[in-house]
């Protein structure tokens, strides 16, 4: 059997964010993807870039980039995710990791079935990795910058608009408890392709309605800078325990 291989996926931004690590230094892939191999303490995993300059959250092919993590051979990966709180309750800034989401998207995806693709009716019962979600919650807990939210209900919109406040109003009586751009279009991609993921979502700002102005993206920027360190460090610890992973909805092929 093939050895477990971990991807930490983040957005363009936040590796933007980070401080220089002279142990990053990502190379362009075939479908403009960032992608290096990261050494650190004896783990080696591999980190990703969603977006680039070229792409924008509600642009991105995801099975194009589901493709090239399988190529790269990633069988896991934990995703970050930038997002805006449904419930007025919800901690600005916090941390959730979501079990469960809503697909709210009505524009199709990027990518197209080539002919002779398989046709598959994956379940998604429990579309995010239990065994990841429970690795990441047991690293991210120790750390008190931000408070952490062991569940949730991730909404996936098409954007690249924010919502109105009776969008939020109507997605917080789905279920909802965060609203977002990649997280469920991710997730499906990455089961159709055989991989096993778990998000680690920020809610970086309350949703339209919720707060107290207009929903700014260079607040959300603002407040998501520094978690792109935090997220390579769960990425780190999480690689660490690829080796005793006992991941009970493998469905790698």
């Amino acid at each position: 059997m093939s050895p477990e291989n971990l991807c930490v996926v983040m957005s363009y931004s936040l590796l933007s964010s980070m401080r220089t690590r002279s142990e990053f230094h990502p190379r362009e892939c075939s479908e403009d993807f960032p992608l290096s191999w990261m050494e650190s303490d004896g783990c080696r995993f591999l980190v990703a870039a969603r977006t680039s300059s070229l792409r924008y959250p509600h642009t991105v092919n995801y099975d194009a980039l589901a493709r090239e993590l399988r190529r790269a051979g990633c069988t896991h990966v934990i995703s970050s995710a930038l997002c805006g709180a449904l419930d007025a309750n919800i901690a600005v800034p916090s941390l959730l990791i979501p079990d469960q989401f809503i697909d709210m998207h009505r524009v199709p995806t990027t990518g197209t079935p080539s002919a002779g693709d398989d046709i598959r009716f994956e379940d998604f019962s429990f579309p995010y990795c239990q065994p990841l979600r429970t690795h990441a919650l047991s690293y991210l807990s120790r750390q008190h910058r931000y408070p952490v939210s062991a569940s949730g209900c991730y909404v996936g919109v098409d954007g690249p608009r924010y919502e109105t406040a009776s969008e939020v109003q109507a997605y917080r009586k789905l279920g909802g408890d965060v609203v977002g751009m990649t997280a469920v279009r991710e997730a499906i991609a990455y089961r159709e392709a055989g991989l096993c993921l778990a998000t680690v979502a920020l809610v970086t700002n309350p949703g339209a309605g919720l707060g107290k102005g207009p929903v700014a993206n260079a607040d959300i920027q603002r407040t998501a800078a520094g978690f792109g360190d935090l997220f390579l460090d769960c990425g780190r610890y999480l690689a660490a325990q690829m080796t005793t992973l006992e991941c009970t909805c493998r469905i790698a092929r």
